[in-house]
């Protein structure tokens, strides 16, 4: 564990805990209000989080991409190295794994339809609060972000409705989304379904489809 040494640049002196955004002349508000604010969005999109599980709060990694940390039923939002010195990036990120915080689970469990929701949820933030960053998504979070929008061109709200049926996003079946929605298709129904990650905890190969 290396000590983490707070960057003067982006705090003030008389408000340590508030973030500078360096795109905007504004202060921007602290990640803790951003955080709240986002669970807010991410419940009233695709329905209420697992209240279960206690989010503990946000660390940053000296190594690594961001996730979402579970263990004994306490979730740690963890974001990459850059987000600590970039407050949009760091909301961006947040954006992605509260999505994962919805029903929080074993990494090698997530489907392509996960991971399309959180990439979906990311880019409806970056629009919504005016950042304008856009993401370079690796081609599976491409593949995964297009099939999920196939699902919400069909009903915006099909997320929300599938969890009532099984609120654990990686565990509905390509059966409840045939049942509930048919004009999706059996091939998409199958790549949403896939489980995301390979034995090594890497994206797997989106050109196997």
């Amino acid at each position: 564990m290396y000590p983490m040494v707070e960057p003067e640049k982006i705090f003030d002196e008389k408000w340590p805990v508030v973030f500078k955004s360096p795109y905007k002349e504004e202060w921007a508000p602290p990640l803790s209000t951003c955080l709240k604010n986002i669970i807010k969005d991410v419940e009233e999109l695709f329905g209420p989080r697992d209240k279960d599980f206690v989010l503990l709060g946000v660390d940053f990694l000296f190594e690594g991409g961001p996730h979402l940390s579970v263990r004994d039923k306490t979730a740690v939002i963890q974001l990459e190295k850059a987000a600590f010195l970039d407050f949009e990036l760091a909301c961006l990120q947040c954006a992605h794994e509260c999505v994962h915080l919805l029903s929080p689970s074993l990494r090698r469990e997530t489907t392509y339809l996960e991971e399309g929701v959180a990439t979906y949820f990311a880019n409806w933030l970056d629009s919504k609060a005016d950042f304008n960053r856009g993401q370079l998504l690796l081609e599976e979070y491409q593949v995964a972000l297009v099939h999920v929008e196939k699902l919400l061109n069909i009903d915006p709200n099909a997320i929300r409705v599938l969890r009532q049926h099984d609120p654990k996003l990686s565990k509905i079946s390509k059966y409840l989304l045939l049942a509930l929605y048919p004009s999706l298709g059996e091939a998409a129904a199958d790549v949403l379904t896939r489980r995301f990650y390979n034995d090594d905890g890497e994206p797997s190969d989106s050109n196997e489809f």
